[in-house]
């Protein structure tokens, strides 16, 4: 992502024996772009980004509409391509017929797990001080379930096997 947090690049990487320092070095080429159609001097655009290996999308948090989008990288096969096909989750609107009582605040990371066709999005409350929650989420966009986070949700990952999400929040 650019440094305002505008769009996503998507890079081709090649693997190099040699380089510098240690010997070896990544050659990256530019292969595709999305252009979310905002931008924030402050950031906080489209700076959080998961890869599902087995859709080929990526998962992009827009933070500036409060919405998710799903970019297809089907069509980016090595040559330059700046059309991306793109499905956007209303995440504010998802969550609230689940949680009433839920004041979407902020989406502040997302990690998706291909192999067992889930996404795990960490929300947090319009009140600092209130609990957030981890939607979680078919690799279709279906919401499957929410759990509650505690208090400032961020960074949300799945363990190696799968097994487990690990959130990080304020005590």
């Amino acid at each position: 992502a650019s440094i305002l947090g505008s769009s996503t690049q998507c890079f081709a990487a090649e693997v190099k024996t040699e380089g510098f320092e240690n010997g070896t070095a990544i050659s990256l080429t530019k292969i595709g772009s999305y252009d979310s159609g905002y931008s924030n001097k402050d950031g906080g655009v489209t700076e959080i980004i998961s890869y599902d290996k087995v859709k080929n999308n990526a998962w992009v948090v827009n933070g500036a509409t409060g919405k998710l989008d799903i970019l297809s990288l089907e069509q980016v096969t090595g040559s330059i391509s700046d059309k991306i096909p793109v499905k956007s989750l209303d995440i504010p609107a998802i969550v609230a017929k689940v949680v009433p009582d839920f004041q979407y605040g902020d989406m502040t990371s997302v990690a998706v797990n291909g192999d067992l066709g889930i996404a795990a999005v960490a929300l947090q409350d319009a009140d600092y001080s209130k609990h957030g929650y981890a939607a979680i989420l078919t690799t279709e966009g279906e919401l499957l379930t929410m759990i509650e986070a505690g208090c400032q949700p961020d960074n949300i990952v799945f363990t190696p096997d799968g097994t487990k999400i690990l959130v990080v929040h304020v005590i």
